[in-house]
C-alpha cells in the first residue's frame, strides 16, 4: 500500500488528480486477480498489458 499524502485539489487540477489516482488502481488490477506474477515472466506480461492499454 502507497503512503498517504496530502493533496491539493483545485478546479484547475482535479482531472489530473482523478487520472493519475485511477492509473494506481488500475495499474494494480492484474496483480491483484493472478493474471501477473510477481516475478520476470509476470513483470513482462504487465508491461505487454499495459502497453496494450495505452
Amino acid at each position: 500500500m502507497r503512503a498517504q499524502t496530502a493533496l491539493c485539489v483545485l478546479d484547475e487540477n482535479a482531472m489530473d488528480i482523478a487520472e493519475k489516482e485511477t492509473g494506481l488502481v488500475f495499474a494494480r488490477v492484474p496483480e491483484h486477480t493472478g493474471v501477473c506474477a510477481r516475478d520476470a515472466t509476470g513483470k513482462a506480461a504487465f508491461l505487454r498489458f499495459a502497453d496494450s492499454v495505452r
